[in-house]
């Protein structure tokens, strides 16, 4: 990964992919793709996987909102463009 790379997460609340730096509604159709579409997009090794942002609360029943800037968030999204 380097700081040309788009990076992208698998969302564990709608199980498809969001920017890395994405903060919103998974519902937003613009920023939720499928694994298909990014390698459409991209090709197999133009994008990196980054693991999905904590959101400090549980995923069940939380519904379609996450944030990426909550506290814990460990995953390396400055490496990501």
């Amino acid at each position: 990964m380097n700081a040309t790379t788009p990076c992208y997460y698998e969302c564990g609340i709608c199980n498809h992919y969001h920017p890395a730096n994405w903060d919103g509604d998974c519902r937003d159709d613009e920023n939720r793709l499928t694994f298909d579409q990014i390698e459409a997009k991209h090709g197999p090794d133009g994008w990196d996987e980054v693991p999905m942002p904590d959101t400090g609360e549980p995923i069940i029943g939380k519904g379609f909102f996450h944030s990426v800037g909550r506290p814990g968030n460990k995953s390396p999204r400055s490496n990501c463009r």
